[in-house]
């Protein structure tokens, strides 16, 4: 799927707050053996026969024995030689490292232990839109903050990891990232679970291992001098995307439960965008039409239609009652 990336998911409410912007992504790189080198020569079992001397003057009489001792001569050859060529392929048989030389991927890239085992401090993360790696726990101003947790996540049966990394700056901020371990190596998630400013009174995140994913606690509001009051939400995955897990329904993980600063007006676009879980071309759907009843973006007047990658962050309520968040193409709310 061709996903063109967002601004880091859950931008603020308030513009001129500023924010962290993403560039594009490079794609997760696939890990495997590299394609074999070219095979050997082909063995032959049978070297090739001297040539026959002159012969001086006319036929000898000769009795049986040379004849016999030449045939005998050529049978010991002709079987060392099958023998050691029955041995070489055999070997090739039982020994494919013969053309494939040094150990097995899952020798040097599997730790015993699965994702628990990773040197996360040096592992592989998306960090301002690019796969970079950590070294001893930072790169530039990033910095892996304490140690991972690790939950399943993608409901493939083994463990994922979640952890906080903090951003320095004129104005800090923090993300919860993931990586989903594919049974070789931990592939770091190029979206962040969550993301908010690090300030007063703005409670720090915290990410810890829940039931059905990782209960990520944040404030609720994403605005330095908000409101302090803070909400735990479920983090799984859909479709490779992270999501808020809400019993049958899954949510965008950006906040909507707020009203967002500056907001005087409120459009029903019920009917007229369905809502995805990024704020990206291609992202998946979170519902189909039938599985909500409205579907509201809260914004400014004149909104910027650029915003957020060119989406809104909407509210929707589902049929059930339930509510949650989504985000929809801003031409849906200014159209």
């Amino acid at each position: 799927m061709s996903v063109t990336p967002p601004p880091p998911g859950g931008m603020p409410w308030d513009p001129t707050q500023g924010a962290p912007t993403s560039h594009q992504p490079p794609p997760t790189p696939v890990h495997g053996q590299q394609p074999f080198g070219p095979a050997e020569h082909g063995w032959s079992p049978l070297p090739p026969l001297p040539p026959t001397p002159p012969q001086q003057g006319g036929p000898k009489k000769r009795g049986p024995w040379p004849i016999i001792g030449i045939v005998a001569a050529a049978v010991v050859v002709l079987g060392v030689s099958v023998y050691f060529g029955l041995d070489y392929i055999n070997k090739d048989e039982e020994d494919p490292g013969a053309l494939n030389p040094g150990p097995s991927s899952s020798a040097t890239e599997q730790p015993a232990g699965g994702i628990e085992a990773v040197d996360f401090k040096n592992a592989a993360v998306y960090a301002k839109g690019d796969l970079v790696a950590f070294a001893d726990g930072k790169f530039e101003d990033f910095t892996l903050k304490g140690d991972p947790v690790f939950a399943d996540i993608d409901g493939d049966g083994d463990k994922d990891a979640a952890a906080v990394v903090d951003i320095a700056g004129e104005k800090p901020w923090s993300q919860v990232l993931l990586w989903v371990w594919d049974g070789t190596a931990a592939q770091p998630i190029a979206f962040e679970a969550s993301w908010q400013w690090a300030c007063d009174p703005l409670t720090p995140m915290a990410v810890a291992a829940g039931e059905g994913g990782f209960a990520l606690t944040r404030s609720t509001a994403n605005v330095c001098g908000g409101d302090p009051a803070t909400e735990t939400i479920t983090v799984g995955m859909h479709e490779a995307f992270p999501v808020e897990v809400m019993g049958a329904h899954h949510s965008a993980t950006t906040r909507c439960r707020v009203v967002p600063a500056g907001s005087t007006e409120i459009t029903d676009v019920t009917g007229k965008a369905e809502p995805v879980v990024l704020n990206a071309e291609g992202a998946p759907k979170l519902a189909e039409t039938a599985d909500y009843s409205k579907l509201e973006v809260h914004h400014r007047p004149s909104p910027d239609a650029t915003l957020d990658n060119g989406y809104a962050i909407a509210t929707i309520t589902w049929a059930d009652g339930g509510t949650g968040c989504g985000w929809v193409p801003w031409s849906a709310v200014t159209g």
